[in-house]
């Protein structure tokens, strides 16, 4: 039976993207009796976020929020060391936390250090910690009093790649390729000028070609939840000129000797059988439009568009076999706000709680 219980939570950085995403999204969840949002400006609620103008939230400070001693749930959007420090002050008030930072996304301390250059501050911390992935890891999120959040290209990743890595059609010895555009949000609230309008607008942004920190995100959790030892992934990712979401592609091998005809229809068959509990997979969705024309017309019905999930916890997965090379693409999309900080945030809550999985998160595509 689900929970009717109302509860009321505190959000640690209120003030960023994702914090106000949180507060929208929270505001219309039946279960959410109270929102406690901080910030260290000195605007008020309504100025930093215009769009909730008669939400009648105010910012405390974070001090004003420990003092609390109603608050059930605070969500963490604050840098990793900050999470790290308030993570143990609210878990010794047996007060449930869910961090949307990457402070405690690795089980691996080595892992760790390689993605962010210096040793974890709490290990036992970073140890206990719940990954929030509920497709995947539902059954420890259920019991956990510190649950992660996914970073959002690795939960982009790892939902595009899971079906097909679980049938073990790929050949994991040949390195992942993905290539991963998101909007300026993604670059945080602090202002810079490279992510202003004038130098955004009819151009794009390449970022950490070195190695994106979310590359060993992803393949520890390919060990982690399907046994995939030593992958190698090769993450490109961009800024693009618009402010939300992400455009994720995925080029990978076939194993050799593959009795399977594999096709985009076979790829689609396997992809929606996997996702079929919509009880636990509710938001995730394939693309399963038929191709129209012949070889090489441009049909960009079907493969998903970034308009199809903006303001959503949607992730929406398109497919296609090359045969000639024997090469599977996969094309994802998704909302790097929602479904890839705030909305999976809440799904962990949800599904902690006991609450209605698609409860704060029904929302629709805009287009």
């Amino acid at each position: 039976m689900q929970n009717k219980k109302k509860i009321n939570v505190g959000i640690i950085g209120g003030s960023g993207f994702t914090g106000g995403e949180l507060c929208r999204l929270l505001l219309k969840h039946k279960n959410i009796d109270k929102i406690f949002p901080t910030s260290r400006t000195e605007q008020s609620f309504k100025r930093v976020h215009p769009n909730l103008i008669n939400s009648n939230l105010n910012f405390l400070d974070v001090k004003s929020l420990i003092k609390k001693k109603n608050i059930d749930l605070v969500f963490l959007c604050t840098k990793a060391t900050q999470s790290i420090e308030y993570a143990e002050i609210f878990k010794k008030k047996k007060i449930l936390v869910i961090d949307l930072s990457g402070a405690f996304r690795f089980k691996s301390e080595k892992k760790y250090f390689n993605a962010y250059g210096k040793e974890h501050s709490n290990k036992n911390l970073l140890k206990s910690a719940s990954y929030g992935a509920t497709e995947f890891n539902i059954n420890s999120i259920k019991k956990a009093s510190l649950i992660s959040n996914p970073g959002c290209y690795a939960l982009c990743a790892l939902l595009s790649l899971a079906p097909i890595t679980k049938k073990r059609l790929i050949d994991f010895k040949k390195i992942i390729k993905i290539h991963a555009i998101n909007g300026t949000t993604g670059a945080g609230i602090s202002l810079r000028k490279e992510i202003t309008h004038e130098n955004v607008m009819e151009n794009m942004l390449a970022y950490n070609a070195s190695g994106h920190r979310h590359a060993p995100e992803i393949e520890e959790k390919l060990e982690n939840f399907f046994n995939i030892k030593n992958a190698m992934v090769d993450l490109n990712t961009a800024h693009g000129n618009f402010r939300r979401g992400i455009f994720m592609q995925i080029s990978l091998e076939l194993q050799k000797n593959i009795k399977d005809k594999i096709s985009r229809e076979f790829l689609i068959k396997e992809y929606k059988n996997f996702y079929k509990n919509k009880k636990i997979n509710k938001f995730i969705l394939i693309n399963d439009f038929e191709k129209t024309g012949k070889k090489n017309d441009k049909d960009y019905m079907i493969y998903p568009q970034l308009t199809n999930v903006i303001g959503t916890n949607n992730c929406i997965v398109g497919l296609d076999f090359d045969e000639d090379r024997k090469i599977v693409k996969i094309i994802s999309v998704m909302d790097n706000l929602v479904k890839g900080a705030a909305g999976s945030a809440i799904q962990n809550m949800n599904v902690r709680l006991n609450f209605d999985l698609n409860e704060g998160l029904d929302n629709l595509g805009i287009f």
